[in-house]
């Protein structure tokens, strides 16, 4: 007894591949979606049935191997994990700070070099930026009770990088030495521009309450250092 293939492979949901085999007469079987007839004629392509056999195998013996419906859509792994510590896109988003523009008024060289780097490191919340020039600077960082770590710790639990970057939009004023501090005050009374802090966001710094300003401010020496940065109220 032997076996004639008359059709080639196809697709079938539960094997990968469908052969279909002429019928002399004989009854039909069916193994995996494998269609075989019994004739008496010569073997032809008893190859590819062997190889069709095993694919149907295979694809029984695994678990969970069934072939997809055409038009199903399956669960693909999600993204790569971030490596810990790793700074991202993401992750930088977390200190909310937008860009609200930088005013460095008069101000020239060295100073306005260094105003552009805090500016750009803090809409940028890069706390790595602000620790270093800091650091470097020896700058007084909330009355001097905060190191630069403590000032620039990310995330930003105590909302500090948004206020700087609305007070580098503010006007700032220079004294006499060159040196220039935002927000810009009177000379003679010490009054902010409130109107200008009000509508930065930033309040008046409670200057018409206590007839002192105790918001937030920077200062940079006409040198270039960054000298303070007060925490505000």
């Amino acid at each position: 007894m032997s076996v004639i293939i008359t059709a080639g492979f196809g697709y079938w949901p539960s094997c990968p591949c469908l052969v279909t085999c002429a019928h002399g007469g004989g009854s039909v079987r069916s193994i995996c979606g494998v269609r075989v007839t019994f004739v008496r004629w010569r073997v032809l392509l008893a190859l590819p049935l062997a190889l069709c056999l095993v694919g149907c195998s295979e694809a029984v013996s695994r678990p969970g191997s069934s072939a997809e419906a055409p038009g199903e859509v399956t669960s693909q792994p999600s993204a790569s994990a971030e490596v810990p510590g790793e700074m991202t896109t993401h992750q930088s988003a977390n200190c909310g700070a937008k860009d609200h523009g930088l005013n460095v008024g008069e101000a020239k060289g060295a100073v306005a070099d260094k105003a552009r780097q805090i500016h750009q490191a803090v809409v940028a919340c890069d706390e790595a930026a602000l620790v270093r020039i800091a650091s470097e600077d020896a700058t007084e960082l909330g009355n001097g009770l905060l190191t630069p770590q403590e000032m620039f710790a990310m995330p930003d639990t105590q909302n500090r990088y948004d206020p700087i970057s609305r007070l580098l939009s503010v006007r700032p004023g220079i004294d006499e030495d060159g040196n220039v501090f935002w927000p810009w005050r009177d000379p003679v009374t010490g009054a902010p521009d409130a109107d200008e802090l009000e509508e930065a966001g930033l309040g008046d710094g409670g200057y018409q309450e206590l007839g002192i300003y105790i918001g937030w401010f920077m200062r940079i020496t006409a040198q270039g250092q960054f000298e303070s940065l007060g925490a505000g109220n």
